[in-house]
């Protein structure tokens, strides 16, 4: 009996042992597993990932991953670590939902809009804005107004934008309002004109987004243009009024892209037919098609060329000497001009008035063909236009590659530019039909008619300097015209218009 008591004590003894071992082996095991486990995630660590962070960079930043015991290492329940730092975990009521509903769309502020701007026949002003849109955009409203320092000018439009669906619709109001005044201090003999020019627009429009850069669109229209004479001791006062429908097609592309506020690569451009017809006079109809281009290429190290052609080209119907109610271009100046500054010697001569037609149909459906730096507005005129411009922005702070505090540094280009264009009514450019200079020698019976031939093309070159300032765009431009092969005195112009 105590042999047998004790082969089994002996028995036991050797199971304990061998139970022991399993336990240091499998304890050694989960010891190996965890050291392969952290040598795994070492190397991981190690191992780069690509991502884009937001700047003005294309190419992505190689960074490191955190630690991966950082995120296991979490000291309670309130305290969560992640790559950005420790975060607070936020304490969450109990909801309980009860049914569905659907939420509110409510209307917000988009954009508010304060500036100066300057037209050529109405002068300075302010471009005041606001627009609204709901929390899902489908519907937007836009208000802009622009009075101006000159009693009687104004500018005003309302539009609303439906969203929703593929087709975007809209509806939009306007009013205008100018003064016109022809006061010529050098032209005997000639009466003071005084107008009151006002425009009512009423236009409702759809565009269909064909893809993502391309749409097509169109747009129906009603004017109610009205000239009224403000000289009441004229014998005859010249007051007119017209109804015009106008229908207008367009289809735009745009693939441009944004670094910041500075297009660097990409293609827009628009092709848009207008026709125009009187409802109550039968001899206005007339046509106009246009064509604007916008290319950006980005040449190397954040220096971009940027070229802008436009092209245009107006018909009208039983047209006559007497009434050409094709649409009138004017060619020469630059938008939103703040201060002009003139280097010419002998400026005397020039006759201080503005130079635009004072018929009706001229002035409203008028339009002023800029930038053509170097000259002054109404340069030239006519019904068919060309006219190209090329800028090469230079970013200089932006090429040192440093944090700048300042945002007007930051923003800082270098443009070197050149401007070329013409304006002409009949067969090509270079036609007799259009002489850019005539005048009248004698008087009744013997009357003799001279018309000078000049170069049809103005050019305009220069430098200049772009920076935000605040809310502004302010650009400093010095320019040279060359005017039928003679270069003009330079013109140096302070301006709020931003880059096309």
């Amino acid at each position: 009996m105590i042999q047998i008591q004790q082969a089994k004590n002996e028995a036991r003894k050797q199971a304990a042992e061998r139970l022991e071992r399993m336990k240091e082996l499998q304890a050694e095991q989960k010891k190996q597993q965890a050291e392969q486990k952290e040598e795994k995630k070492a190397e991981e660590a190690d191992k780069p990932v690509r991502f884009y962070l937001f700047d003005e960079d294309d190419g992505p930043y190689e960074v490191r991953r955190p630690d991966p015991l950082a995120l296991d290492k979490r000291a309670n329940n309130d305290v969560i670590y992640t790559v950005f730092g420790e975060n607070i975990k936020p304490e969450l009521a109990e909801v309980e939902v009860s049914k569905a509903y659907t939420a509110a769309a409510g209307w917000q502020t988009d954009a508010l809009q304060l500036g100066i701007i300057y037209d050529p026949v109405a002068g300075y002003g302010l471009d005041l804005g606001v627009s609204f849109s709901d929390m899902l955009d489908n519907q937007r409203l836009s208000l802009q107004l622009n009075p101006y320092i000159k009693f009687r000018n104004r500018d005003i439009a309302l539009k609303y934008e439906y969203l929703k669906y593929r087709p975007d619709f809209h509806l939009e109001l306007k009013n205008q309002g100018r003064k016109y005044d022809l006061e010529p201090l050098n032209r005997q003999g000639l009466d003071t004109l005084n107008f009151q020019f006002e425009h009512f627009q009423a236009n409702a429009g759809v565009t269909y987004p064909i893809n993502r850069y391309l749409s097509a669109g169109l747009e129906l229209g009603y004017h109610r243009i009205t000239r009224t004479d403000l000289k009441l001791i004229r014998p005859t006062l010249l007051d007119d009024e017209a109804d015009v429908a106008r229908a207008t097609a367009r289809i735009s592309y745009n693939n441009v892209q944004m670094r910041e506020d500075f297009a660097y690569k990409g293609v827009e451009a628009e092709l848009a037919l207008h026709n125009y017809y009187s409802i109550t006079e039968s001899r206005l109809r007339f046509q106009t098609a246009q064509f604007q281009a916008k290319h950006y290429v980005e040449l190397f190290d954040k220096i971009v060329l940027a070229t802008q052609v436009r092209v245009g080209i107006s018909f009208a119907e039983n047209r006559t000497a007497e009434n050409d109610d094709r649409q009138q271009f004017y060619l020469g100046g630059i938008e939103n001009l703040i201060l002009p500054v003139s280097f010419e010697e002998n400026n005397n001569d020039r006759i201080e008035f503005i130079d635009v037609s004072p018929d009706l149909y001229d002035f409203m459906f008028q339009e002023f063909l800029m930038p053509n730096r170097g000259f002054d507005f109404f340069a030239r005129n006519g019904s068919r236009y060309v006219m190209t411009n090329f800028e090469l922005r230079i970013p200089l702070s932006r090429l040192l590659k440093q944090h700048l505090n300042s945002s007007a540094l930051y923003n800082l280009e270098f443009i070197p530019f050149f401007d070329v264009g013409t304006v002409w009514d009949q067969g090509n450019p270079f036609s007799t039909k259009k002489p850019t200079d005539t005048q009248i020698v004698g008087s009744n019976p013997v009357v003799v008619q001279l018309q000078t031939l000049k170069s049809p093309f103005l050019f305009g070159f220069g430098t200049g300097l772009r920076t935000n300032l605040s809310v502004f765009s302010v650009r400093l431009d010095l320019a040279w015209g060359v005017d039928d092969n003679t270069l003009q005195a330079p013109f140096f112009t302070t301006t709020l218009a931003k880059n096309f």
